[in-house]
């Protein structure tokens, strides 16, 4: 009995040594990490605004979506810089309140609403599988993941040629959707074919991998709309040398004696020492050489700051086994309890089946897809269109009129920041002054400095951005009027349209379906499928292949609204080109129902005879037989 509490003592004693060495390295290098204790309460500190964003947001994900994150802190900065990954991590929704998170160093469940604060930029995506399937990969989440609790897991074994021997967070999640979805499998294939993906060629997945598959296959991932004020106005990402002058903060109240750091005490170096003779030999990957030559470089910024060079190699020496000495850590996690408690979710009889049952699509009947009927657009907003106000009473007689055979109400809402590329304060001239509405700004007038953006930073990307546009004869740049601003009165749907709709949706016990766009600053968004030019880390400016999938369930889609020269001219024709060749005279245009910007009438003339031409069905509200 003796010598049993003697082992259990020194290994106590060992979890709290490695307990504060992890958690003191974390506190500087990666202060907001997922995987310290230090940040187990990160959602109950954030604002309140904060909170409620998560707590909105958590109610629009599904078990099986798929979360991105960032995390801040000079780490985790500069490994996206040099591995050009807009991400960090990927997380699985397990339920309505828990992720499963594996990675190294550990598998565990955690909190879905801390994921989804809006400082970490979460993006979710949800992958495009069939219920059994989703099924099949909660069960090999379970076989694959709760024997492997310490993070390192052998992949020989797996369904994937792939080089790597260790299992990370998106390594996991590629392994597991290929082994349960026959279309993602397909999409990996199509994307290895193309050479693009680090998970064959480096040996491990990164987050960019994602990004790549989809690129090639779009239909096989989803992004999930959150809400759009709350994760619209996040700062954008710093960079990782914004991160220096918060190290060097860190390190002057060291050596000013105003906190303590365990990794300084006296005690700490001899310790380091006996856990380093235990280590077995191993022959180092170049991923793990990189991260030693990472921590080597953030302490060595130290030396400027007056800390001795002996005391640098000390920290050096701690850092270099952060990474064997955390997963020492987790082998005396209690295994059982997780089991238990990821079992006890899946087994759980759902309550919410009907919930999700009745927020779902139904299959045929009628749609109507609504293009920005917004205040902005009618007479007396910003940008108003003069015939507007009757194409808004036609648009209200019909919902009325086919009330009872409307399946869907989609309504897109054009949704702007006011710093945004297409409105005058973006830019000025050599006098500083904005251009007027309607100033049509061309490349060569950018090249030649007539017009410049107030970012100076922006230079380059606004030259490739008003190249693309005219390479593509859509269009030149065109300034507009400020309008339909996030939360400004001329955002919101023109009032008897919207009365109809709300009355539509209390007689049918249906949801209106809303589709924001445009709320990326730096790219116009006529259409509601796609951004003019898209911008990969930004998912919204890709194809929205989930509103495509939902208007499909529709057996006609009715289209209507403004402008037809523009918003509605390119949603259609992109939503042409993502439809189902055999089904085109399903697409229906109510002609008397959206007038184009004036000015912009031939656009809206060719717009219809093209479309005429392609075999939709055009007519008008009067003339419409359902």
């Amino acid at each position: 009995m003796g010598r049993d509490n003697t082992e259990d003592d020194k290994r106590a004693g060992k979890d709290s040594f490695l307990s504060n060495l992890i958690e003191s390295a974390a506190q500087v290098l990666a202060p907001n990490s997922l995987e310290f204790q230090l940040n187990e309460h990160e959602f109950q500190r954030s604002p309140k605004e904060a909170q409620d964003a998560a707590h909105a947001a958590a109610k629009l994900v599904q078990p099986g979506d798929l979360i991105f994150i960032t995390t801040s802190g000079f780490l985790y900065s500069m490994g996206r810089y040099l591995t050009g990954n807009d991400y960090d991590h990927v997380v699985v929704v397990l339920d309505a309140e828990h992720v499963l998170h594996v990675g190294m160093p550990s598998a565990r469940l955690m909190p879905l609403e801390r994921l989804l604060l809006p400082q970490r930029q979460p993006v979710v995506l949800r992958v495009d599988m069939e219920e059994e399937e989703r099924q099949k990969a909660y069960q090999l989440v379970l076989r694959l993941t709760l024997k492997h609790m310490a993070g390192s897991t052998p992949l020989r074994k797996l369904p994937l040629d792939i080089k790597s021997d260790m299992w990370i967070c998106s390594d996991s999640i590629m392994v597991l959707l290929a082994g349960c979805s026959e279309k993602f499998r397909d999409a990996l294939m199509k994307a290895r074919q193309a050479n693009q993906l680090d998970l064959f060629n480096h040996g491990s997945a990164s987050l960019s991998d994602f990004t790549r598959i989809r690129g090639i296959t779009p239909e096989v991932f989803t992004r999930v709309a959150l809400p759009l004020v709350n994760y619209t106005l996040v700062p954008q990402k710093k960079s990782w040398k914004e991160h220096i002058p918060e190290l060097v903060h860190f390190m002057t109240k060291l050596q000013a004696g105003k906190m303590k750091w365990p990794m300084l005490e006296e005690t700490m170096f001899p310790k380091l020492h006996q856990f380093a003779s235990q280590i077995p030999p191993t022959d180092w990957s170049m991923q793990q050489k990189a991260s030693v030559m990472g921590y080597s470089m953030v302490l060595l910024i130290v030396l400027k700051r007056g800390m001795s060079f002996v005391k640098i190699v000390y920290r050096v020496l701690q850092l270099v086994l952060l990474r064997y000495m955390a997963q020492q850590l987790l082998q005396h996690l209690d295994k059982n309890l997780m089991a238990k408690s990821i079992l006890s979710k899946l087994n759980m009889v759902n309550v919410t089946d009907a919930a999700k049952h009745a927020a779902g699509t139904p299959k045929g009947g009628l749609c109507m897809l609504i293009i920005d009927q917004q205040v902005d657009f009618h007479p007396g907003g910003s940008l108003a269109i003069p015939t507007a106000n009757d194409d808004a009473e036609r648009i209200t007689a019909f919902i009325t009129k086919h009330s009872a055979k409307l399946s869907q109400l989609v309504f897109t809402l054009d949704s702007h920041q006011r710093y945004h590329i297409a409105h005058g304060i973006f830019w000025e001239d050599a006098q500083g002054e904005s251009p007027a509405p309607f100033t049509l700004i061309t490349n060569k007038e950018i090249a030649d400095g007539v017009w410049r953006p107030r970012d100076p930073e922006l230079k380059e990307y606004v030259l490739a951005y008003t190249q693309s546009l005219e390479k593509s004869g859509k269009f030149t740049l065109c300034i507009w009027p400020e309008h339909c601003v996030i939360g400004t009165p001329g955002h919101n749907l023109v009032e008897n349209v919207r009365n109809a709709a709300l009355e539509w949706t209390k007689q049918s016990l249906k949801q209106i379906q809303y589709v924001m766009k445009g709320s990326n600053s730096f790219t116009e968004h006529y259409s509601a499928l796609r951004a003019e030019f898209e911008l990969s880390h930004d998912p919204a400016t890709s194809l929205n292949q989930n509103l495509v999938n939902v208007l499909k369930h529709a057996d006609k889609v009715v289209i209507c609204g403004e402008a037809l020269s523009h918003c509605v001219n390119y949603t259609v024709r992109d939503l042409v080109d993502a439809w189902p060749a055999e089904r085109i005279q399903d697409l229906v245009i109510l002609t008397d129902c959206a007038s184009p910007v004036t000015g912009f009438e031939s656009s809206g003339e060719q717009f219809l005879s093209d479309m005429a031409e392609k075999g939709l069905t055009l007519t008008t509200s009067a003339e419409f037989e359902a």
